[in-house]
């Protein structure tokens, strides 16, 4: 494999794009987002990468076409951990005649290339005759004999039947693929991805740059939305407000001392902290969010309570605390397994956390419309991360609540009104996409519906 670094500043966190077969780097843009750096990996006629990720903390992965199996086996061989993973309009079976390319389509490409087919391939690929002519003016720059040594190491590897890398976040199936059918790739992803999206879109998405960054953590982006929603939250959030009820229920079972030392993450507009505050009677409470709450700082029954606002999963507190705990935010956090880890140096010995996020479920129903979610994990991989940070679980617990609304329009005002739209779309959100919801959105007997999937841990500090 061959890569080249198309941002460098030294970031703690990197994406690493694994492009499709015949690519180099002209044809994909730059991407500068705040916190990221950034390397695109391409020409798989080897699958030696000889890339140092050293001083990385974060490493993201995104791989489009032969790309994803490209990657998967990197992985699997470097032992990576990969951040985030996300595929687009590829497999991790490449040549597979009902999980990928079928034989015959990819045995043809190889026998009969040359000028003429790879401009029909490149043609298909594009899936419009506008998107070609974009295509073209940025082709790669690769001789024909290079792009069939690398199909020959495809079937070479394709064959070896080695280790793959099986647990990605999300997949990207375009509906208008003529290279990785999207009924294979349906049938690819059915165990092996948690989310799957699908795109109205051909095997190179016209805006596949947007669809990476669609899947990054912009903290400014976040706390810009959630300033905007101050004013709303309370009246919207119905579903956090019943969330953070149900979270307390559990820590009342669990059982609690009161008088305590209480470190909250995200506090917000205060949802959860007046569900234990009363009962607690904290001794001191420090209460964080990302966005600026001049309000948080006098809390009713609270003698000792401060406010900072900031990124908490870098944030280090002054003191140790009795309880660290959160409601409806670390879904937010790029990189929830070290968190955990970072927080625990928090916490008192036998120290409590008491949090609640979002699994794979979460607005599911608004996902193809937009072509965008966060990177949920499931309950068992938080239960893992947390006994890895050196956790014993107590109570794990997840559900999911349906609200329904009468129109789109309130489903993305409710949506709006809470901050919890912190993404940026991977397509542009346009008047017309707006007047096609209704058509584009899951409905029921008139009403539109959004399931919340809440996951409810409690864990104590070995």
């Amino acid at each position: 494999m061959k890569y080249i670094i198309l941002n460098k500043q030294n970031n703690k966190s990197i994406i690493l794009f694994f492009t499709g077969w015949g690519m180099d780097s002209n044809p994909f843009k730059k991407i500068e987002e705040p916190g990221y750096d950034y390397a695109l990996i391409y020409d798989y006629s080897d699958f030696e990468l000889d890339l140092n990720l050293e001083g990385y903390t974060n490493i993201h992965i995104f791989a489009w076409s032969f790309g994803v199996f490209a990657a998967a086996q990197w992985i699997a061989q470097k032992g990576i951990k990969p951040t985030s993973s996300i595929a687009i309009n590829g497999t991790i079976y490449p040549i597979d005649e009902n999980r990928g390319i079928p034989l015959n389509i990819f045995q043809g490409t190889l026998n009969n290339l040359n000028e003429r087919t790879l401009m029909k391939f490149n043609r298909r690929i594009c899936g419009s005759a506008e998107q070609y002519k974009s295509f073209v003016e940025h082709q790669p720059q690769r001789d024909l004999p290079s792009l069939k040594e690398e199909l020959i190491a495809m079937q070479e590897h394709n064959a070896n039947n080695q280790e793959v890398y099986n647990n990605w976040d999300k997949a990207y199936i375009s509906e208008n693929d003529y290279i990785f059918p999207a009924e294979n790739q349906k049938r690819a992803w059915q165990n092996n991805a948690k989310i799957t999206i699908t795109l109205n879109e051909s095997h190179l998405p016209k805006q596949i740059e947007n669809i990476i960054i669609s899947n990054l953590i912009n903290k400014d982006l976040i706390k810009q939305r959630f300033e905007k929603s101050i004013e709303t939250y309370n009246i919207y959030a119905n579903g956090q407000q019943k969330i953070a009820n149900r979270l307390f229920e559990k820590w009342c079972n669990i059982g609690f001392d009161t008088h305590k030392k209480i470190y909250e993450i995200g506090c917000g507009t205060g949802l959860f902290t007046e569900t234990y505050q009363y009962n607690l009677k904290p001794q001191y409470l420090l209460l964080n969010d990302l966005a600026e709450l001049p309000q948080m700082k006098d809390i009713k029954d609270v003698q000792n309570v401060e406010f900072i606002s900031g990124d908490a999963e870098s944030f280090k507190p002054e003191r140790k605390f009795d309880y660290i705990v959160s409601a409806s935010t670390i879904q937010w956090f790029e990189n929830i397994p070290l968190f955990f880890k970072h927080i625990n140096n928090f916490l008192e010995p036998k120290g409590m956390i008491v949090f609640s996020t979002f699994g794979p479920n979460n607005m599911k129903e608004i996902r193809n419309a937009f072509s965008s979610s966060l990177n949920y994990p499931t309950s068992q991989e938080l239960k893992g991360a947390l006994e890895d940070a050196n956790f014993k679980v107590l109570d794990i617990d997840e559900e999911t609540i349906t609200q329904n609304f009468k129109t789109p329009h309130d489903l993305l005002k409710s949506i709006k009104c809470t901050g919890v739209n912190g993404l940026k779309s991977a397509n542009p959100i346009s008047k017309e996409k707006i007047n096609q919801l209704k058509e584009l959105l899951p409905h029921k007997d008139g009403m539109y519906q959004l399931t919340y999937n809440p996951i409810y841990i409690i864990a104590i500090k070995n």
